[in-house]
């Protein structure tokens, strides 16, 4: 059975295609992911894909309803290509998230018709939408600090690249098993924190430009941010502030601006976790009662968290079943 995807939005947004992870070298990547979290690379079948007009590598792998992909710049990075550039200012880290539209043009076309800088593959501005368009990046300044790769969803029609994906297949039940058994025993993707100054501001910008949809505002004490959560198609969207000049979060909204700063697992386990990630080089750290962090640092600069908790009201949590009671 294919993983259940929920829509957003009159364009439809759907399923995450994917979280870019930049690096060095994809190879290194692509094993640290195989090592710590027993990746399914999908694509390509022969080794990492050559992008001439972005001058990178890259590779697309599965971890549980995760898709993660792998992508580095020809070495030494050219700066005047976008990846280049990114990986020259920032370093290893995560890049952008990815999302599958129906209407891309029509989605497009919005962006355009609210005076919002698209760039094309490759580089340079969208001044009208083309006709055989496959995906474009809206700029992060124009929409929230929110760096989205926007790709047309065609269910795989269009390339391998979305074709192939585990998570539309009909034996997805079945793959998936692999996370569910493995040590950290993985539910899914609780959802991606972007670090931002201004939780209101980001929000009211992120429900003009992506049309996401309010889920629950808080204030987390034990983790120290106040946050929001919003649905983009299929997938939760945490946007955080710190509440102190202190700590991580903050040092990395000093650093970058807002910009995506974590991807949270759902497991059901904390000590188990805890147990695991040492045990493949991961250090790690009870950064509250439902929460364990991993260091950024043995992640190759990824920012992973593993989380008991989403957020009251998550829509992509599996509903609950209620055993039937016979009635005598």
């Amino acid at each position: 059975m294919r993983l259940q995807i929920q829509k957003t939005s009159p364009y439809g947004f759907g399923l995450m295609y994917h979280v870019i992870h930049l690096g060095e070298d994809v190879h290194a990547l692509n094993d640290w992911y195989t090592r710590v979290f027993d990746a399914e690379r999908w694509w390509p079948d022969d080794g990492p894909n050559w992008s001439e007009i972005e001058d990178r590598y890259a590779a697309l792998l599965a971890v549980t309803d995760l898709c993660v992909e792998t992508m580095a710049p020809k070495q030494p990075a050219n700066e005047s290509y976008p990846v280049g550039r990114f990986f020259s200012r920032h370093g290893a880290r995560w890049h952008s998230l990815g999302t599958l539209v129906d209407d891309i043009e029509g989605y497009a076309q919005y962006l355009l018709d609210n005076d919002v800088y698209i760039g094309l593959p490759g580089g340079g501005r969208m001044e009208a939408v083309p006709p055989d368009l496959y995906y474009f990046y809206p700029s992060p300044r124009s929409v929230g600090g929110l760096m989205v790769q926007v790709t047309r969803n065609t269910d795989g029609a269009y390339s391998n690249a979305v074709g192939h994906d585990p998570r539309i297949q009909d034996d997805w039940d079945v793959r998936s098993r692999r996370w569910s058994e493995h040590p950290l025993r993985l539910r899914r993707l609780g959802y991606a924190t972007m670090a931002v100054r201004d939780v209101d501001a980001t929000r009211e910008v992120l429900e003009k430009f992506w049309l996401t949809a309010p889920v629950h505002d808080g204030v987390d004490e034990g983790r120290g941010v106040r946050s929001t959560f919003v649905q983009l198609g299929h997938l939760l969207v945490e946007i955080a502030s710190p509440l102190s000049d202190d700590g991580p979060m903050a040092e990395h909204v000093a650093r970058f601006g807002d910009m995506l700063y974590q991807l949270t697992f759902r497991v059901d386990d904390l000590d188990r976790v805890e147990r695991y990630l040492p045990s493949v080089g991961v250090r790690c750290t009870r950064t509250s009662d439902a929460v364990v962090s991993a260091s950024v640092d043995d992640c190759l600069g990824a920012n992973f968290a593993f989380s008991t908790e989403t957020c009251p009201g998550d829509p992509l949590a599996p509903p609950i079943k209620v055993a039937s009671v016979e009635r005598v």
